[in-house]
């Protein structure tokens, strides 16, 4: 088992506070303590360190001892030309929308909520109850978000992921729900039961059949999560022996302190004691969580062998007895350090392929794809069928589409522009490497 250790940092309204501010609206079920411990365990590892200076500029009870120094990886956040993460976009696109200063500070709070995926996995209902915020605030504020891209973000299900999708194509939003009403049909090619359902031509019912086709099923594309460069929170470390252990990375965030005040602060020594405990409990559970991780992912951790088993949120969950809103907010926007290179929590959770007696892990794979590509002959690259038939020799049975999907998110070109670019290139021959590995 891993073995993990604890950071020594345990434990006026600022910003982590304003999330909460709407509880006179609702009946609370939690306590303010607990929903800021929510809150702060949701937050990505950079937004916390801009909240918590934020916080510390207008809470003289909360003290700042010392600020992370200088590292490696403060220098790749540095120089690497890093793509714009997804909370700070929609956060940028919702300051743009013209929304009353509740809706706002609602559509945060369902920001902070979302998976790396972009889809929002609480209910209304729960967010209700978490944030004691009332249910109208948040479906506008819902409506908000859904309406920023990528189109399908905020979404709680795949069918109302598509139907977002369907409606920015031009689809109105009844005829979007008709669409997924609808999807097991054109999945399975019943034309003639969409057309009836639909009240459309065959030719119609072929156009939004490929229109379908064409969508994704998820608002945001994870796969290359691990390029986006972002603070490790956690450090797993491998000993001569193979052994793992895992500790918090004290650069990651600063460290606090509660400052004495006199009965005139009470209520900002309140909660500022608050924050470092919510800290506290955040590091904690990364700390558990990522334990588990390694536990589960051994052969990547304790070997040589860059193999993942399948692994989803409920195991952990399970196998830690948290609730598995607890294993999604922790989860998002947080990273680990191993072996030099920075690897985002999220990325350990591939899904199963196969039977379950012989699962593989969707990031096996992947690798096995891109190997096939490498070493493909540079005159007769595989198509996509041909890959998909080596696979299944070798026991991995996928769609020629999840193949397709597979590459394209590993951003390898067709068969057919690999050939062309190879004949066109000086030292024809040499493989066109994918530009990364999953």
């Amino acid at each position: 088992m891993a073995k993990t250790s604890a950071s020594p940092e345990t434990a006026g309204k600022g910003p982590l506070s304003q999330k909460v501010s709407l509880r006179q609206k609702h009946r609370l079920s939690l306590t303010p303590a607990m929903r800021m411990g929510l809150r702060v365990l949701a937050l990505p590892t950079e937004t916390l360190t801009e909240e918590i200076l934020r916080e510390a500029e207008v809470n003289p009870c909360l003290m700042v001892e010392s600020w992370p120094t200088s590292s490696a990886y403060e220098v790749a956040l540095e120089t690497a030309a890093a793509p714009e993460g997804l909370s700070q976009s929609l956060l940028r696109q919702l300051g743009m929308q013209r929304l009353d200063a509740d809706v706002k500070e609602a559509a945060r709070v369902i920001v902070a909520e979302l998976r790396a995926d972009g889809y929002l996995d609480a209910s209304l209902e729960e967010l209700v109850s978490d944030y004691g915020i009332a249910k109208p605030l948040l479906a506008a504020a819902l409506a908000a978000v859904q309406s920023c891209e990528p189109c399908g973000v905020g979404a709680r299900n795949l069918a109302e992921c598509l139907a977002l999708q369907l409606r920015d194509a031009g689809l109105s939003a009844a005829r979007a729900a008709q669409v997924v009403a609808c999807l097991g049909d054109f999945a399975e090619g019943r034309w003639n039961r969409v057309m009836t359902a639909l009240k459309v031509s065959e030719e119609e019912a072929q156009r939004i059949g490929a229109l379908l086709r064409g969508l994704s099923p998820y608002p945001v594309n994870t796969t290359f999560e691990h390029l986006s460069t972002r603070v490790p929170e956690v450090v797993v470390e491998r000993g001569p022996e193979g052994q793992t252990s895992v500790r918090l990375n004290p650069e990651a965030l600063p460290t606090l302190s509660l400052a004495g005040a006199g009965s005139d602060l009470a209520q900002q020594t309140e909660q500022a004691r608050r924050i470092i405990e919510a800290i506290a409990a955040r590091q904690a559970t990364l700390l558990r969580i990522t334990g588990a991780i390694v536990d589960h992912q051994a052969r990547f951790f304790a070997t040589d062998t860059a193999s993942m088993t399948p692994l989803s949120r409920a195991d952990i969950a399970r196998m830690l007895g948290l609730h598995a809103s607890t294993v999604g907010r922790a989860l998002a926007g947080k990273a680990l350090l191993f072996r030099g290179h920075v690897y985002p929590l999220s990325q350990f959770f591939p899904s199963s392929l196969g039977p379950l007696d012989a699962a593989v892990s969707s990031f096996d794979a992947q690798r096995r794809i891109r190997a096939l590509v490498m070493a493909e002959d540079p005159e007769h690259p595989l198509a996509d069928e041909e890959i998909r038939t080596q696979l299944k020799k070798d026991g991995v049975d996928m769609a020629r589409r999840t193949v397709a999907k597979y590459r394209k998110c590993m951003r390898i070109p067709s068969s057919h522009e690999r050939r062309r670019r190879k004949v066109s290139r000086t030292g024809r021959g040499q493989p066109v490497r994918a530009q990364s590995t999953p």
